[in-house]
């Protein structure tokens, strides 16, 4: 059974793509993503609701980031998917079901939806871990901070380049010498993208964000990604059960 996943942007589904490989290799991924938070719900319902008088269950992946510096809050988010499900149920289904979010009890950035007519689950996962509490936003960037900066993900991110230092050099670099180089002159670091790019440059990596995100979630181990990817993977299995 097919997964719709619906998202803000690339990384997102690279990260999804790095799960898949790493943890769950069955798992079967229908990817909409890459046209920002304002296009989600309605790609979302414009895929989903020809699907709804079909009779064949319906899984959906929700992902969104946490923009607190714009006004964006949890509930807000969570407000904004169910009225979209809830208009979409009224628009296709002659008497349509209550849609009632629940918040997910091990994790309260994940809330879900069970309908049995039509056979509808959705997941959605909002990202609220942020690296660095000062954060201004919380995004799926924070997840692959988190994971990159892990000892054995930096040491094999930098074996191929056989340089004469250590993934703690690499990190110290990254996690405090450059930023506090840049705060010191007036520039500041403010999302977990921030550090993402100045990682990718001090590995020479000539990549975007996304791509640099399926290398570190190529590079972690196994029971790193299980452990930071938590809440985004009882989203997954959620919608598996």
């Amino acid at each position: 059974m097919s997964i719709y996943v619906f998202s803000e942007g690339k990384t997102e589904e690279r990260v999804l793509e790095g799960i898949r490989r790493r943890l769950i290799p069955e798992l079967n991924l229908s990817v909409v993503s890459g046209e920002g938070k304002d296009q989600v719900n309605h790609k979302m319902v414009t895929t989903l609701a020809p699907l709804l008088q079909s009779g064949n269950p319906i899984r959906c992946l929700v992902l969104r980031d946490l923009d607190e510096h714009v006004g964006e809050t949890v509930a807000g988010i969570v407000q904004g998917v169910s009225d979209a499900v809830r208009r979409m149920l009224k628009e296709r289904i002659p008497k349509p079901p209550a849609a009632a979010f629940s918040q997910h009890p091990d994790f309260a950035s994940v809330y879900t939806l069970v309908l049995n007519r039509p056979d509808l689950r959705l997941a959605l996962h909002i990202a609220t871990h942020r690296w660095k509490a000062e954060f201004i936003k919380a995004t799926i960037d924070d997840y692959v901070l988190s994971l990159a900066v892990q000892p054995i993900t930096a040491s094999a991110l930098i074996a191929k380049k056989r340089w004469s230092v250590t993934a703690d050099d690499v990190l110290r670099k990254v996690t405090t010498e450059i930023p506090g180089l840049l705060v010191s002159n007036g520039i500041p670091i403010q999302e977990a993208k921030d550090y993402v790019r100045l990682y990718a440059a001090v590995l020479q990596e000539h990549t975007s964000p996304p791509v640099f995100a399926q290398r570190t979630l190529a590079h972690a181990a196994e029971a790193d990604v299980e452990r930071v990817c938590a809440p985004l993977l009882a989203a997954i299995r959620f919608l598996r059960s």
